[in-house]
């Protein structure tokens, strides 16, 4: 399946939350490090330099754009075993 034309608003933390969009970020970026620290993957809230290959992982939304596929935590571009596409896109929905 293609999808195309996502409109992926900025990231807002939940009402208690407002105005610390980093912090409230910080224990997923937490959680993240230590579940893929053995595969050597590195998380950061901050663009690399113009020159680097990463992919990014837009958090937040949900999954309503996706409804009539079913019900979904997170949605990834490719299933990409082994890092082969080093600029590759992934949902994962707050």
């Amino acid at each position: 399946m293609t999808v195309s034309n996502l409109d992926i608003p900025a990231f807002k933390a939940p009402t208690p939350l407002l105005g610390r969009n980093r912090k409230s970020l910080r224990p997923f970026l937490i959680a993240s490090m230590k579940q893929f620290s053995s595969v050597g993957v590195t998380f950061t809230t901050a663009r690399p330099t113009p020159a680097a290959k990463y992919s990014t992982i837009y958090v937040g939304g949900d999954d309503s754009a996706f409804s009539q596929y079913g019900s979904f935590l997170g949605l990834a571009e490719d299933v990409d075993v082994g890092n082969q596409i080093p600029d590759d896109n992934a949902l994962v929905f707050f």
